[in-house]
């Protein structure tokens, strides 16, 4: 196969690829711009509308935006910066350095070396919580959604032991042989903490005998950020355009 029908198929995957990307972001703007933000009042309000009307609980569904302040009265401890949340992820990757053997231009055996990274642990979770606006507040169900956290710890250290340690995170590490050296581990961690104002973008419903926003029944985008609506909206359509550039590039 000829290099230049290589270079081909490359750019033709690269081309499908912004098209398919293009399409997902384009309907999650068009989502956000469709709907308004609900009080929770409102969304209580029909809530009790559907009740009266058909006398059963669990046929609600309606398509939303709520925005308000982040509370939970049994809050996760994020694993290591240790700070009070809803929902955390984690991750420590080892960076190392290893000599190998290559062979040069003239065909010769030269030893180089190269730098390289392994995740050694990683680790996500999230509760349910509670949003809470001027008119009340509602649960909400993150299972299933995209979140928008925020970084709260990315720290490298250059550790030697036979553990490695930080907040409730413990690993014992055993390092690797001959021409490898462990240059240290870098820890990150993002969170979603209390108190802050959130952005949830879901599916209002009281199929669990109570008012709450989770995921959508139709698929559609569930979203819950750190970042507000303008925010998000501003970042969309940055990535569409560029979406575009990729796509008629390739």
């Amino acid at each position: 196969m000829s290099p230049n029908l290589i270079i081909g198929f490359l750019l033709l995957g690269v081309a499908v690829l912004c098209q398919v990307n293009l399409g997902a972001a384009r309907k999650k703007l068009h989502r956000m711009q469709l709907l308004d933000v609900s009080s929770v009042e409102h969304l209580e309000t029909l809530a009790r509308s559907m009740l009266e009307g058909v006398g059963e609980r669990g046929l609600m569904r309606f398509a939303t935006e709520i925005r308000g302040t982040i509370r939970a009265e049994q809050p996760l401890i994020s694993e290591l910066a240790q700070q009070p949340c809803v929902y955390y992820a984690m991750r420590v990757t080892r960076e190392y350095e290893e000599t190998y053997w290559d062979t040069d231009d003239r065909g010769n055996r030269v030893r180089r070396t190269r730098r390289g990274s392994q995740v050694m642990a990683e680790n996500r979770r999230h509760i349910p919580f509670e949003v809470e606006d001027a008119t009340g507040s509602v649960r909400v169900d993150p299972s299933g959604a995209d979140m928008v956290a925020e970084p709260v710890l990315s720290e490298f250290r250059q550790e030697q032991g036979q553990h490695l340690q930080m907040g409730q995170f413990r690993l014992p590490v055993a390092y690797g042989g001959a021409g490898t050296r462990t240059l240290g581990y870098r820890y990150q961690e993002e969170i979603i903490p209390l108190g802050r104002e959130i952005y949830v973008l879901g599916e209002a419903s009281d199929a669990e005998g109570r008012l709450s926003v989770g995921r959508p029944s139709d698929g559609s985008t569930f979203l819950v950020s750190m970042k507000g609506e303008a925010q998000l909206l501003d970042e969309l359509t940055k990535k569409i355009k560029m979406l575009k550039i990729g796509a008629i590039g390739g």
